[in-house]
């Protein structure tokens, strides 16, 4: 589990951020538990037109032990950044830089060659990997990449949207089913790895809506930097790949979009709940615990009995889906 604490100068400069070496990445990294079929589709119709120059870029990230080190992800100025702009970050890092982002290697006769030079501080290696990362992008990205990145856009403009609806936390909260928002200022998110907890300091998050992210959200971060979480998106474009035309189970998923929608309905308690769906006493109360915690739900007492209403995060989440 992460951990993000953030004070109110990191709410306020929270951002969106489109990311072209991001996809280059995540089409790469298919292994990482938030791959999704999106992604594999994608790989199977491209696997033949990687280009033999992206072998670099591809040998460090299979070695990679964490899915994708830390220097890859740079941080230009912008928020629509250009590759061009994102490939020149990745040149300039620093010796020291690559030291720490690569020490999770290890020191086996399994680790790259390229990895070792880089480790040691040779820096030539790191335009190797920019003309790999070029090459990749131009072979097997860029004929796709205006309509991945409206696609992205589109995804931004709903979560602004219900951030201008329901605050700030409560669209933090509905990135993924697996983040939640915490009233004290704290958003949790399942993420593989050890426990984890890091403070903002300031800097804010950034907010990297990715294509090829479905299953959950990836974070990169680096000390001095501005954190980092590669979040799925929804949308029609999204939809369509997953075969549905329901952006509200996209978005949340088929189970909590019932439960939301149950509630929608009507205000009810969690046994009216529970007969609505057909479910459990159980699995209704913790449908709906998991929707008060993102927001889109709350609760009210009123004389014995404790009733389940849609928040107004809920209700742009219904709009949407609508």
């Amino acid at each position: 589990m992460l951990t993000v604490n953030f004070a109110v100068p990191d709410l306020a400069r929270t951002r969106f951020v489109v990311s072209p070496m991001d996809h280059v990445l995540t089409a790469l990294a298919g292994s990482h538990s938030w791959a999704g079929s999106r992604r594999a589709r994608w790989w199977t119709r491209m696997r033949g037109r990687i280009p033999q120059t992206a072998a670099p870029l591809i040998e460090v990230l299979g070695a990679c032990r964490t899915g994708v080190p830390d220097f890859l992800v740079t941080h230009p100025q912008g928020t629509r950044r250009q590759l061009a702009d994102e490939l020149d970050a990745l040149v300039a890092t620093t010796p020291a830089e690559l030291r720490q982002a690569l020490a999770g290697y290890g020191a086996g006769r399994g680790v790259p060659r390229i990895v070792v030079e880089l480790r040691d501080g040779d820096t030539r290696r790191l335009r190797l990997l920019a003309h790999a990362a070029l090459a990749l992008f131009r072979a097997c990205l860029a004929e796709d990449w205006s309509d991945i990145r409206r696609h992205l856009q589109t995804d931004i403009a709903h979560r602004a949207h219900v951030s201008g609806e329901a605050g700030i936390g409560a669209m933090l909260g509905a990135l993924h089913h697996s983040v939640g928002w915490q009233e004290d200022g704290v958003l949790r998110c399942a993420v593989r790895g050890p426990d984890r907890a890091v403070d903002l300091a300031g800097r804010g998050l950034e907010l990297h809506p990715n294509f090829f992210v479905q299953d959950g959200v990836g974070a990169v971060l680096v000390p001095g930097r501005p954190a980092v979480l590669l979040h799925p998106t929804t949308g029609p474009s999204a939809d369509r790949e997953r075969g549905t035309a329901d952006p509200l189970t996209g978005l949340i998923g088929s189970a909590r979009a019932r439960v939301l929608r149950a509630v929608g309905q009507a205000p009810c308690s969690t046994t009216e709940l529970a007969a609505r769906l057909g479910v459990g006493l159980s699995t209704a109360s913790a449908h709906a615990t998991a929707l008060r915690t993102t927001g889109a739900i709350t609760t009210q007492r009123q004389g014995r009995h404790v009733l389940h209403l849609v928040a107004p995060l809920g209700r742009a989440l219904l709009s949407a889906g609508s």
